[in-house]
């Protein structure tokens, strides 16, 4: 991916957890949340995804080795048995 794509989605993140809004109703949230992620996505960087765990009381990341930023088309069956693994809990 250009430089300049990651540069912008980078940005786009950043004002997204800056929106006090949107980042209290995350903190608030009663629900689990499963976040999943590609080891290898390219467009959106690891440490978003870190981040919102951080912000999401109940949140679990979960992440896919050798997946990129498609990794429900990558890996279809592995990410449903991390969606499983989640419901089933």
């Amino acid at each position: 991916m250009p430089d300049a794509v990651a540069a912008q989605q980078d940005r786009a993140m950043t004002r997204w957890f800056a929106d006090s809004a949107a980042a209290d109703a995350l903190r608030r949230s009663p629900v689990r949340a499963l976040i999943v992620v590609g080891a290898n996505d390219d467009i959106l960087v690891d440490a978003n995804a870190r981040r919102l765990e951080q912000m999401i009381p109940r949140a679990r990341l979960d992440v896919v080795a050798d997946a990129g930023h498609a990794l429900m088309f990558q890996y279809p069956v592995e990410l449903a048995q991390h969606v499983d693994a989640f419901v089933s809990r």
